[in-house]
């Protein structure tokens, strides 16, 4: 087992190394568990990673159009061809036959991200390294959770790949997901929870379309998903398919909860290595978000379970009551928070009816190079709060709100449990 730890140590040091130079050499000196879990809210926010190369980026770049106009662009149609596909995972089944219904119409999808995952890989790394994933990563299979375990089980038989395939699109979501989440109050007291999801290797741009091909694929594998139990919805969520945590979901009548990203030096990788040496007392967050929905029956509660576990990476909750004026940011790290409550403002926010956060401390005014929140703060103070849905859709279609990296916008009403979800692109330039 100990050759087995080493071969995926170095794995994803090679990988890392690539991204922040020097961090695995931190690691190879760690001596104590309780340096490396030692990350405050006070370092220093870094730039998402990118991999330079020349047939990898856009062969021209240019910095967002901050001063661009609010989005006049309406609410799409429900069923029309922005919507995407609906499953239901019915969580009576025994776990390997959850996915079953999701998995066979997404197969091929998922295939074509895959190749495209282990091409690219061998472009970067050379050929034997996406083997060892697939040899080692099936070994961290059993120090999941066992529904959880079961789960990635199934889809592998259905989806007929390798069970290290399946892992290994649970650990990527973990780390490489950008976002924009908005909770907005309408006028009568009715909360509504928003989002941009934007993920992208940053792996192949495609000059002909002027898009990643990485976000390319992530659209084709958007689902939303009806879990049910006792043959009710108990939430609802929207997912790639594969993957079985929850980024976005909304539980009827009682909250909603979306994860963004936050950056930090050491951030899920360490985690992720820890959890290869056999320290595992931090909670997965995609895990962690799911059992929120599955379990808490209230926002208090919901809260409690976000707080306090140990967590693999850093992140920030976003969370939203079905009372008014009742949401919060949650600014985790591994093992701290902070809170930060509905009604709290940015220096440049006129608004107390709606609260914003990206993928940056509260706290710190945003980066010049990445400011999603300034466009947020200006069309929603200049729009208002009178047809909430249709502020919110018009702020995260707002570049750059929307940008290359986007693959879906998400509405939650969080009263009656609706869920609204369109797949995205931002034409260029963006």
């Amino acid at each position: 087992m100990a050759v087995q730890n080493l071969y995926l140590i170095i794995l994803v040091c090679s990988s890392i190394s690539v991204i922040f130079q020097g961090e695995c050499k931190k690691f190879q000196k760690y001596n104590d568990d309780q340096t490396l879990l030692s990350n405050s809210l006070t370092s220093n926010v870094i730039l998402p990673p990118h991999l330079s190369g020349r047939d990898l980026l856009p062969e021209e770049s240019k910095f967002p159009q901050f001063h661009q106009e609010c989005s006049n662009e309406p609410v799409p149609p429900i069923h029309g061809p922005l919507s995407i596909p609906s499953f239901k995972v019915d969580l009576d089944l025994p776990p390997k036959q959850r996915w079953k219904e999701v998995v066979t119409a997404k197969k091929k999808e998922m295939e074509l991200f895959l190749q495209f995952i282990r091409n690219n890989t061998d472009r970067i790394f050379g050929k034997k390294v996406f083997r060892v994933v697939e040899k080692y990563l099936p070994k961290l299979l059993p120090s999941l959770p066992p529904i959880y375990q079961k789960e990635m089980r199934g889809i592998a038989e259905t989806a007929e790949m390798e069970v290290g395939d399946v892992v290994l699109f649970n650990i990527f979501y973990e780390f490489f997901s950008l976002c924009t989440s908005v909770v907005m109050e309408g006028k009568d007291g009715t909360m509504y929870h928003g989002r941009n999801l934007d993920f992208t290797t940053y792996m192949s741009w495609d000059r002909e379309n002027k898009s990643w091909v990485s976000s390319q694929h992530l659209r084709n594998m958007t689902v939303k998903i009806d879990f049910m139990k006792d043959k009710r919805v108990l939430f609802s969520s929207v997912n790639f398919a594969g993957y079985i945590g929850i980024l976005t979901g909304v539980k009827k009548g009682q909250f909603s909860l979306s994860i963004n990203e936050r950056f930090r030096v050491l951030g899920g990788y360490v985690g992720l290595l820890e959890w290869i040496m056999g320290i595992r007392k931090q909670n997965w967050v995609g895990f962690l978000t799911r059992q929120v929905l599955e379990e808490a029956t209230s926002y208090e509660e919901a809260m409690e379970m976000l707080e306090k576990p140990k967590l693999l990476a850093p992140v920030y909750f976003i969370l939203s009551s079905n009372n008014s004026k009742q949401a919060s940011v949650i600014t985790r790290d591994r093992r701290g928070y902070d809170v930060w409550n509905f009604g709290s403002r940015y220096a440049n926010q006129d608004g107390d009816w709606y609260l914003v956060q990206t993928n940056y401390d509260h706290w710190k005014p945003p980066p010049l190079f990445d400011d999603r929140v300034t466009p947020v703060v200006r069309c929603a103070d200049s729009i208002g709060n009178k047809n909430t849905t249709s502020t919110l859709f018009r702020v995260l279609s707002t570049v750059p709100v929307l940008n290359h990296e986007t693959i879906y916008t998400a509405i939650m009403k969080i009263n009656t449990g609706d869920l609204y979800t369109w797949v995205r692109h931002c034409q260029w330039p963006c």
